[in-house]
């Protein structure tokens, strides 16, 4: 997770973050937003609290998240999203205490469901 990353949901999430708390928010706070946001969506498109009905809601679910396109694969439950490769900044080329990495570069990259090794149910 990076704060500048251009997409709407992120947009919005650091918007309130600084609203409420002066700050942008760290990869803890936008990862119990996401996954406390994907909780609430599948429960309410599964119209239940029940777990089976919730997972099976999520289960290949395409969303806006805050990297932008993201999907819970059904195989594995894999979140397939951007992940970043950040490189740190020395002091002297940071414009504000948030303007500590440079964004090197993002993409998705992961195994297909049959390489994982994962089983479930």
């Amino acid at each position: 997770y990076w704060h500048t990353v251009d997409a709407p949901l992120n947009l919005e999430l650091v918007k309130r973050s600084q609203e409420k708390f002066k700050s942008n928010p760290n990869y803890s706070l936008a990862g119990s937003y996401i996954c406390t946001k994907l909780l609430i969506d599948g429960i309410i498109k599964a119209g239940t609290v029940e777990p089976k009905a919730v997972v099976a809601a999520l289960e290949g679910m395409k969303y806006a998240g805050l990297t932008g396109e993201e999907e819970v694969r059904k195989g594995d439950h894999q979140v397939l999203k951007n992940y970043y490769l950040l490189k740190g900044k020395p002091k002297a080329k940071m414009a504000n205490k948030d303007d500590y990495v440079d964004v090197v570069s993002s993409g998705k990259s992961f195994l297909p469901v049959d390489q994982t090794g994962c089983k479930l149910g």
